[in-house]
């Protein structure tokens, strides 16, 4: 028996509410570690691939990092692309993924899932 990834209900169901769940008081400290130990290790490229909506794409984008942003959520990805576009940040790519097929040619230094999860 083959074990199918897939999405919360939530996600499916209400992606408009994403970020009101995943941004909270504590979003600040988390980007702030995160840019820590992308500096300590000298990162310049970041796959997140777990991107949601691009909060922390368009952080790391707004600090120089080249990133792209990966979901397998069509919905979640449009909301990414359309604040994207708002804020007239040029963000690499958004790229829709199933996570279970990740690979890339692209060069990259780390690979980020800081506020996804991977379900097995």
């Amino acid at each position: 028996m083959t074990k199918k990834l897939g999405l919360p209900i939530e996600y499916k169901k209400l992606p408009q509410y994403f970020d009101a769940h995943n941004i909270g008081e504590d979003t600040e400290a988390k980007n702030a570690v995160l840019e820590k130990l992308l500096k300590k290790h000298k990162v310049a490229s970041v796959l997140d691939l777990t991107c949601g909506t691009g909060s922390q794409v368009f952080f790391l984008t707004k600090r120089g990092y080249q990133v792209v942003g990966s979901d397998f959520s069509p919905a979640l990805l449009k909301i990414a692309r359309d604040k994207a576009k708002k804020e007239k940040l040029k963000i690499f790519l958004f790229l829709q993924i199933s996570q279970e097929n990740v690979s890339t040619s692209a060069e990259t230094n780390m690979l980020s899932s800081c506020t996804g999860t991977w379900r097995w």
